[in-house]
């Protein structure tokens, strides 16, 4: 999706995900407004909690999917896949989620992918998020859920201070990611993807959007889930 130059930017100075403030301006870079995005905090809590316990699927099944499923995990950005780059997890009783990363692009974070949910009798639950870097403290967040396109905003990095909701445990994730120095651009982004998501697929789409983040930064988000935990 091309930005038109002629789209107005309108600021927001902080964004609010939950009772937690994000040390972040956002900007549109869409013709829709930036908006403020309040997730279930246990809804994501609860997916944190499924991918964080979930054994890995075996690298062939993985594959098998991908070939079955080529068309739901067709990327709606148009970036190319890294299909060996693909993982997965076994959510029990059938249910299963799969990260197709995209192939290393100019600006583009490894943290974006394609990544699906699915579970027997019901149709998957997709999510595509690319995060990609403008400088080193900003960066378009654009989201896809299901194939409909869902956030396209700039976020950046400001001074504002942040607001802990003591006992949350996406407040904990999200405060373990900054001392751990992940850029306070991706944790929003995270954040923003992460929230609609939420909303967007009644919870569903919480262990999809924590998986596609755990993987992106590997041991680090990984030890932030457990941490959050408590």
């Amino acid at each position: 999706m091309n930005i038109r130059s002629s789209t107005k930017i309108a600021v927001v100075s902080l964004t609010t995900i939950g009772s937690l403030i994000l040390p972040v301006s956002v900007t549109s870079a869409a013709a829709t407004p930036p908006r403020e995005t309040t997730p279930a905090v246990a809804d994501v809590a609860s997916g944190m909690a499924a991918l964080a316990d979930a054994p890995a699927l075996p690298a062939g099944t993985v594959e098998t999917l991908i070939e079955a499923n080529q068309d739901v995990l067709a990327a709606r950005s148009g970036v190319g896949a890294d299909v060996p780059g693909a993982i997965g997890w076994d959510l029990g009783a059938g249910n299963v989620v799969v990260r197709l990363p995209f192939s290393p692009a100019g600006g583009l974070r490894p943290e974006s992918a394609v990544t699906a949910q699915f579970a027997p009798g019901e149709d998957p639950v997709v999510m595509e998020v690319v995060l990609t870097e403008r400088s080193d403290t900003s960066g378009r967040v654009e989201t896809w859920v299901n194939g409909t396109k869902i956030v396209d905003e700039v976020v950046s990095d400001s001074s504002a201070p942040v607001k802990q909701a003591k006992g949350a445990k996406w407040d904990r994730f999200v405060q373990c990611l900054n001392n751990a120095g992940v850029p306070a651009w991706i944790v929003t982004g995270i954040s923003l993807a992460c929230s609609v998501a939420c909303a967007a697929t009644l919870g569903v789409g919480c262990a999809v959007c924590l998986g596609a983040a755990a993987a992106g930064f590997s041991g680090t988000v990984s030890f932030c889930i457990a941490w959050a935990r408590g």
